[in-house]
């Protein structure tokens, strides 16, 4: 598991500047302005790796999540399971003369098969011997960690000043 986090303790200081507000406002904003972005994080980033990757978005999505950002901690984190997904779960799995083919994935020289428990999935033969065999995935790394990094060190700071104004106003004009 990949944390990517989001820290925003210098940029703060100088928008509450601008604003000239009580600190416990300025506190919640930041609070609420790091959540949405690590929300906004997590969504623009799943949507690009799994256009990149060619899997389904749900797959993906459910792989990111999003550790929220409290008073006290003014730090919003988005973890990644960033292992393998089972071929099974990219799409329809068809047998070929070469091998095996799931989505736009081939798999030379696997088979597809259905185990004892009734799990259906593409195998690979670790050896020639019959077993052991190996359940075949299709790799997420290093390319999904590759895009994640490229939202933190551009658009991600970005983003969070853009929500951080919006919040604050809102705050100073609810009063």
């Amino acid at each position: 598991m990949t944390v990517f986090t989001i820290d925003v303790e210098g940029s703060v200081d100088k928008i509450i500047a601008d604003f000239n507000t009580a600190p416990e406002k300025a506190s919640l904003a930041a609070v609420r302005a790091l959540n949405k972005t690590a929300f906004w994080l997590r969504t623009h980033a799943g949507s690009d790796i799994s256009k990149e990757i060619h899997l389904p978005k749900k797959l993906v999505m459910e792989r990111l999540k999003v550790i929220k950002a409290i008073r006290t901690k003014l730090q919003a984190a988005v973890t990644a399971k960033l292992y393998g997904v089972q071929a099974n779960k990219v799409g329809t799995m068809r047998q070929n003369k070469t091998g095996s083919k799931v989505g736009s994935y081939e798999f030379p020289g696997a088979f597809i098969a259905t185990m004892p428990s009734g799990h259906t999935s593409i195998y690979k033969r670790k050896r020639q011997a019959r077993l052991p065999i190996q359940e075949m995935t299709v790799p997420l790394e290093p390319m999904a960690s590759e895009i994640i990094e490229h939202y933190l060190d551009r658009k991600v700071m970005q983003r969070f000043e853009v929500v951080f104004r919006q919040e604050l106003n809102f705050l100073m004009l609810k009063q």
